[in-house]
Formats: C-alpha cells, structure tokens, sequence
C-alpha cells in the first residue's frame, strides 16, 4: 500500500470572476455608483462628490472625505474578495459616528467594473496619514499572467505623515468607459431613489457635479398622502404617525416597519418611480414594485399614481442574506421576508380602494365649482332634464380612473349631446346603477364622443347648406339687405374662423368718421355695408361694395386707408389687440399689378376677394372638418351618412 502524504491545496480565484462581480451585477452607471457611495457611508465620509462626463468617453469620479485606508488595509480588507465589514455581526456599526454599516457582500467595491475598464483608487489614512494609489485593469486581471503572478497588484505609498491625516478620504476614479449611451439628466434622481442616508442623516450628503442629489420621493405634486390622509375610523389599528412617516409592527415577524405612500395628481409616467420602494439600512433592497400583487385589485387604476417608500431594516440584519447582489430585489420565499410581503399586500390593497374613494368623494366635493362652468347650459333645460344631467355628472365624478380635465371634457361631451336630444338610454343606464365599471365607462367616452361629434357635424351640414343657398342668391344678385343682416348675426357663413365673433357697437362713430375721411361716403359707395365684429380681443372690419361693383385700384386705396385710420386710433388699439379688414365685391379686377398688391395687403392683415372666393372657401373649410369629425367616429355609420350626403 502507497504511503500517504499530507498536502495542501491552495484555493484561487480567477481574475474573471470580476466578470459576475461587475457588468454582470452592476448593468448600469447608477447601480455601481451606488456602491461606492454606500461604501463612503460606511467609511464614516461626510461629503461624497461624483463628477460624470458629458458623453460616453473620459472619466468619472467619485471622492469621500472618509476615514480612508493604510496600506495593510487595502490589501487585507479592500482587495479581499468577500470581505465582511460586520464581521458576522448584522448590527455592527462604524468606529468613528456609529452608523450602522451597509456593506455586506465584500463585492460592491469592483462593482465599477461594470461600466469602466480601469478602476484607480487614492487613499489617504485619517489613523496614519499613509497615501496608496493603486489601479485595476479589468483586462489584466482576466488573464493568466495574473495567476502565474500570484494575483499582483503594484501600488505607490507614501509612509504615515502627521500633516497628511487632515486630507483623508478616498477618490476613485473610472476610466476605459463601457457605456452606450451617456449619463443623462436623469441619473441624479435615480442615484437620490437608492437612498434614504442623504435626506435622513445629516452629516452625510452627495453632490453631482456640484449639485446635491433630490430628496429620494417628490412630494409636490401629490394629491393624497399616507399615512396623513387617513380618515379617522379607517386608520389600521397600531398605527403610529413620525414625521409624516407610519410605524407599525409587522404581524407574525416582531418588527417594525416605517412606510409612506403618495398618490400623484396625474399618472406617473417614469416607471422607476411606480409602486412602493423597499429600503433597508437605509439603501435601496427591492426597486419599486406593489408587493406581487396580480388580478383584479380594488381602485387598481390608482396603480398608476402610486409611489412609496417602505424602510424594513431587519432585511439586513438576518443571519440569511436576503437580497441580491445589486440590491434591486429581496427573496420573497423565505420565512423572514414573508410577513412583510403579506403586510404590504394588504396594505397596497387597502390604499388603493381608499384612493378611489377619497379621489371620488375630493370630484364630488368640487361638483359645485365644476357645474357653475356648466350652470349657463344647465339653465336652458327643463327643471326635470336639469335634475337627470346632474346626477349624471355626479356618477361620472364618482369613476376614480377620470382625472379633473377628462371629467369637465366627458361633462362637455355630454351637455352637448343632450342638447341634441340624444343619448337618453345611455343616461338611464348611469343614472339607474350604484357605480360605473371602467370598462362601461371606456365605452360610454367612445359613445359620448362619437355622438357629439355627431351634433356638431349635423350643424356642419346645416352651415353647408345655408352658404350653398346663401351662394345662389349673390349669384342671382340677391343681395338684399335683409341678407347682410343674416351675415352680421352668423359671420362664420362667410369664414369659419369668425364664428365666435359678434357685431361690434362700441366704435361704431369712430367707423363712420374713418369711412368719411378715406372717401367711403361718397357717391359712388352707396349701397356699401360696413360691418365692425370682434371676439373681445381683435376687431375685424367687413366691407360689402355695393352689387355690380367692379373692385378697381382706388377701391383698394380708400379701404386700404379705411383700416388704417382704425388702426390709428389710440382708443381703439386700447381696446383691442388686432385690427384686420375684409373687403368683398361682386367681381374684383385680375390684372397683374392688382393681384400683387393683394398678396401685399394680405400679408399685412387686409383681405380683398369676390364672393365666389369667399364662399368656395368657407365651405371647403366646413368641409375639411366634417370630415376630420367623420374620421374621429372611425367606421360609425352615422357619420359616414353626412359625409355621403
């Protein structure tokens, strides 16, 4: 039988094993920044400065005032992979302010790796003064050679120096960038996200490029926060109010929690930020999320507006450790993370069904503002109709999913359907029942839009139809007088941007002085119509040449210095912001010189053309939109009949 030696085998680690602990892990430039800041927490710094480039190339820094590191403990502590800081106790705190350490894994220091090819580090000992400068390429620690040499890692010292204590601190610097895309406006809020330290603590505090990071949750544009707005008899039982802050004790795991959640006036559009964060220690443990929660939920459209934070600090201070490596997800399958996965469960859900019902009491509370935006349209209906439209719109308000905007745009809608005399059985179905699902209210919005724009687009086809009559009788020479009062009280038969316009009588001596004076008043105008209308704001000034009128250069002048001296009055142009001019005959001349000053006049807010223009163009616009509405209603077959017609 062979002899047997005793011998020793040596363990190796691989400098690839960077691979799992760098751009595996840590995928992007937040996640590794991350952890060179909870390393300057635990290095008791007070200031931590990170400096990002503009684009994708050059360097980024990110520099403590901590305690920093001698020689001996860069080698023992720093460049020992899995080194823990806590020593196997999950409570250790730092010597110097006590705080409790958030290092655990003894990985997070090569988590640049993930996005930089060369990690250099400068320390100078607060203890000793001792400066070391060391720097680890990514590529030279993959190969063999690094073996071969015994993992080597050259390094400059300085020895201890009473003088160099006062500059202690640590400044990494990453060069040798892998990134794609550069670091973008975004990465301050999303760094501020992963902690809670900056905002908590007041001796710690990070800066980007000079500019401190955001308070990790916006508060400013909230429409209810919890704990504080909990009604009196639906607060959980146990519940203690901190600083705006809820503490309460976790069922089934003796420990207490801290939580806060906030539900936003408008839907969140930044995914990061949806759902309830998980922190521990102090630093993010699971990202933003609703505790797991599928199916059909209570008020589960306030999904959308939700945001929270959640600070469970006895995650970290498990024998087990619970979370992963990047700090983006805690295991939710074990015994001691369980119970707060149910908590928050039932407390998501409970939050949600109480935002649906605050945020349709808060609509119903504000129907009084809102109908008096409606009271004018309201008072045109019978007191029996009245009654049915508000109750109505006290249902709508009662649809959580309806922001303010959507409801007074729905409320709209639906005046002006009921004005048309339609809608009356989707108006019995709301009015009869207790609640509105999301669903049926996503069909009566497409309902209700479709059939206003059907009343909108039938009164479309009765303005067609009026300029085709209206067409007919200018081109029998019909215009009488009776016609232009017709046209003066519904401007928009001849311009459909007129139809808010009304007749103006302020200015009415002003206009009889301005036609004297440019020559208007003569011989050969009679039987001219001035009008004068205005939206409050811009006046517009119509002249109507008198039938059979060629339209000559001196017509042109005399209503060309007609607008002008209106324009020239300081009384008017304090009342109104814009004068322009219109001026429409029988036939205007078409020689060369005449269509060039028109284009000139129309450039400067005076227009000239023959009715046959004028009324082609009114109904090509009426037209235009009809068919823009008849597009809205997709295949509706209502639509599509005027169209036809």
């Amino acid at each position: 039988m062979a002899h047997v030696k005793d011998k020793i085998l040596n363990l190796q680690f691989h400098g690839k094993i960077l691979d799992q602990l760098g751009y595996q892990a840590y995928q992007s430039p937040v996640a590794s920044i991350a952890e060179m800041v909870a390393n300057a927490w635990d290095a008791d710094a007070e200031n931590v400065d990170i400096c990002i480039p503009d684009g994708t190339s050059g360097r980024i820094t990110i520099k403590d005032d901590g305690n920093g590191m001698t020689f001996e403990e860069c080698q023992e502590e720093y460049l020992n992979i899995g080194y823990d800081k806590r020593r196997g106790n999950p409570l250790a705190q730092t010597p110097r302010k006590q705080r409790n350490i958030m290092g655990r894994k003894g990985i997070g220091k090569f988590a640049c790796f993930g996005i930089a090819r060369i990690i250099r580090v400068e320390t100078v000992s607060g203890s000793t003064g001792e400066r070391t400068v060391f720097e680890m390429d990514i590529d030279s620690l993959r190969c063999e050679k690094y073996l071969v040499s015994g993992g080597r890692i050259d390094a400059k010292t300085t020895g201890p120096a009473d003088n160099m204590k006062g500059r202690h601190g640590t400044e990494i610097t990453l060069t040798g960038l892998m990134m794609s895309r550069k670091i973008d406006r975004r990465f301050s809020p999303s760094l501020a996200r992963r902690f809670l330290i900056h905002q908590t603590a007041g001796d710690f505090r990070v800066t980007v490029n000079g500019t401190p990071i955001p308070q990790s949750m916006d508060m400013s544009n909230i429409e209810f926060s919890f704990p504080k707005d909990y009604p009196a008899k639906r607060r959980p039982g146990g519940l203690e109010i901190r600083d705006g802050w809820g503490v309460e004790r976790v069922e089934g795991c003796n420990h207490d929690v801290m939580w806060r959640v906030g539900f936003q006036k408008e839907p969140i559009n930044d995914a990061e930020i949806q759902g309830i964060t998980v922190f521990a220690n102090g630093k993010l443990a699971h990202k933003a999320f609703f505790f797991d929660l599928s199916g059909a939920l209570p008020g589960q459209h306030g999904q959308g507006y939700m945001f929270g934070q959640v600070v469970a600090d006895f995650l970290d201070q498990q024998k087990v450790d619970v979370m992963s490596t990047e700090r983006q997800r805690v295991n939710w399958d074990l015994a001691e993370t369980q119970k707060l996965l149910e908590w928050g469960q039932e407390r998501t859900k409970q939050l949600l069904r109480l935002w649906g019902e605050l945020r349709s009491q808060k609509k119903l509370d504000g129907l009084k503002d809102q109908f008096s935006e409606f009271r004018e349209r309201l008072g045109r209906f019978e007191s029996r109709d009245r009654r049915t439209v508000e109750r109505v719109l006290v249902k709508l308000a009662q649809a959580s999913s309806l922001t303010e905007k959507q409801y007074k745009i729905l409320a709209d809608s639906f005046l002006t359907a009921f004005e048309g005399g339609r809608l009356k059985g989707l108006w019995d179905e709301i009015e009869g029942s207790d609640s509105i699902s999301e669903e049926r209210l996503l069909g009566l919005l497409v309902e209700t839009d479709i059939i206003a724009a059907l009343n909108v687009a039938e009164a479309i086809k009765t303005k067609l139809a009026a300029i085709g009559e209206l067409k007919c009788r200018i081109s029998k020479k019909q215009l009488e007088d009776t016609i232009r009062d017709h046209i003066a009280r519904n401007p928009w038969m001849i311009e459909p941007d007129l139809e808010l316009f009304r007749k103006e009588t302020r200015v009415t001596t002003l206009i009889k002085k301005a036609a004297d004076k440019s020559g208007l008043a003569g011989e050969d105008y009679k039987g001219r119509i001035d009008l004068v209308l205005s939206n409050g704001t811009d006046l517009v000034v119509m002249e109507f040449m008198r039938p059979g009128l060629v339209l000559n250069q001196d017509h042109v002048t005399r209503c060309e210095q007609y607008v002008y001296t209106i324009r020239a009055d300081t009384d008017v142009m304090s009342k109104f912001k814009s004068v322009t001019g219109r001026i429409v005959a029988d036939e205007v001349a078409r020689d060369p010189v005449m269509i060039l000053r028109l284009k000139s006049l129309a450039k400067n807010g005076i227009h000239v053309c023959d009715w046959g223009t004028l009324l082609d163009n009114a109904k090509s616009s009426w037209g235009d939109y009809l068919e823009i509405l008849v597009k809205r209603g997709g295949s509706d077959g209502r639509l599509t009949v005027l169209l036809d017609d």
